[in-house]
């Protein structure tokens, strides 16, 4: 997958800024170094990912007129061949306004979402997300789904950008205003879901064929289910 491949579809390109393209080319040397800093300090690979020129704004029914960007979201996906894929997505608003240290940080994060993910999978211990009917809400439950950075970073610095920038949710005044003034306000491609769209469904065959190539994180899976069950003990 070219993370630019949605780039180079017809409505995309009638509808998209050609100065808004040319800087999501420039600037995704950001995103590149942030998954080079990842794959360094955990020593897995980075999962599939792409940058989605649709920005999607969390909007609940119970929260009239609040909103809230999506910069990013790891989805699972079934394939044609009933295969599980972890996905990444990264919104095009992140890669334009977002600071390096931000891209940075957002990388990582969805990092974690990936291998929690595949921790969940790789057991067969898969509970359905529980639907959340508020943004605030819905930012909790991305705390909450994460497994610590602690487990899997061996660098201090990007653990605590982490825990700096997802205190609740992103953390970026400057980036959310940005977006706000620059992306929404000027109608570039964007689209509300509510919090319950934003709840995944795979099917069970798909989980049941998941399988982890990568023999590091099966071992980083390994030593996280002993600390685990450990604590689980003590408790």
């Amino acid at each position: 997958m070219k993370p630019l491949y949605r780039f180079e579809e017809e409505k995309i390109l009638a509808i998209m800024p050609k100065t808004i393209i040319k800087k999501i080319q420039t600037r995704i040397k950001f995103v590149e170094k942030g998954i080079e800093r990842v794959e360094k300090a955990s020593r897995i690979k980075y999962p599939l990912y792409y940058i989605e020129p649709v920005l999607p704004l969390m909007q609940s029914k119970l929260e009239v007129g609040k909103s809230g960007a999506l910069f990013a979201r790891t989805i699972p996906i079934t394939t044609t061949n009933n295969e599980l894929k972890i996905i990444i997505q990264l919104s095009a608003p992140l890669v334009v306004f977002g600071l390096s240290g931000t891209i940075e940080g957002v990388v990582a994060h969805e990092f974690l979402h990936y291998v929690e993910y595949a921790k969940k999978f790789s057991s067969g211990n898969v509970i359905s997300h529980e639907t959340s009917t508020s943004v605030y809400q819905s930012m909790y439950s991305d705390r909450c789904h994460l497994v610590n950075p602690k487990s899997i970073f061996n660098n201090r610095t990007l653990i605590n950008l982490i825990n700096r920038k997802f205190d609740t949710g992103l953390m970026d005044k400057k980036l959310n205003k940005k977006t706000e003034e620059k992306w929404i306000k000027k109608r570039l491609p964007h689209k509300y879901v509510s919090p319950e769209d934003n709840i995944n469904a795979i099917s069970p065959t798909s989980i049941f064929n998941y399988k982890i190539t990568d023999n590091v994180l099966k071992e980083k899976l390994k030593e996280i289910e002993k600390i685990e069950s450990k604590k689980a003990q003590k408790e």
